[in-house]
């Protein structure tokens, strides 16, 4: 959502009306996650905060009621370690006292020692929330290896468009796959534009439903995105 920033919109018309369709669909508290890699974590906060606060004022001016918060989606490289050893790691927010960091993983193999990455993370009371999980081709050859990242303690987010079908047929049968096999944590949505990725929550949510039943759907997009999220809203902490 955040104008000029990795795939988002171009312009800040665009970035108000994609917030204002969020907020129309039902969307209360939004964390954007834009994208952080290699060794310019600093530089890269600097440059989405400043993008932040300019979108916060286009939309406090236009009344919009939709509280927003600042975290990042972290690439895995060489530089996760040390950022999360510095704290200069965009938090996602925390769950069970544990600090979450968002993960985005590649689209083919597991990135080499992931899992002992994760026994990393976990001693250092952090968990790795991992994004992309339905797009990896070794994960949808080898389910059981995500599985044993969750035995790990790692969390895992589906788009709830990739569920819904929007982001094609094999991105929908392996979201269908972790979902259903309760694997899945957090539905989100990736907010980029109206129609390719749109900010919608619903569609994937009702797949859902069907998968898992009313209250893990809604747990899915509602309870445990709040519990993490009350690192940013500590309002959310008396939901």
């Amino acid at each position: 959502m955040l104008p000029l920033i990795d795939d988002g919109p171009t312009r800040m018309s665009d970035a108000v009306q994609l917030a204002t369709a969020a907020a129309q669909h039902g969307t209360d508290f939004i964390v954007l996650t834009p994208k952080y890699q290699d060794h310019h974590y600093q530089d890269r906060r600097a440059q989405c905060e400043s993008a932040f606060a300019l979108l916060r004022t286009h939309l406090a001016e236009r009344g919009l009621a939709l509280d927003m918060a600042l975290a990042g989606t972290c690439r895995f490289d060489a530089s996760l370690q040390q950022a999360i050893t510095r704290n200069e790691v965009p938090w996602l927010g925390h769950f069970g006292g544990d600090r979450v960091v968002l993960i985005e993983i590649p689209r083919t193999r597991l990135p080499k020692s992931f899992d002992l990455a994760v026994a990393w993370m976990r001693r250092q009371q952090v968990r790795p929330m991992i994004l992309g999980a339905e797009h990896n081709h070794e994960l949808a050859k080898y389910p059981e290896r995500l599985q044993q990242l969750v035995d790990q303690g790692a969390l895992v987010e589906v788009c709830a468009d990739s569920l819904a079908g929007g982001r094609g047929p094999f991105a929908q049968v392996s979201a269908r796959r972790i979902v259903a096999q309760g694997l899945a944590h957090v539905l989100a949505s990736e907010c980029q534009d109206l129609t390719a990725r749109p900010p919608w929550l619903e569609p994937g949510r009702q797949v859902a439903v069907t998968l898992v039943g009313e209250a893990a759907a809604e747990a899915m997009v509602y309870a445990l995105p709040a519990q993490i999220a009350s690192y940013h809203f500590p309002q959310l902490t008396l939901i």
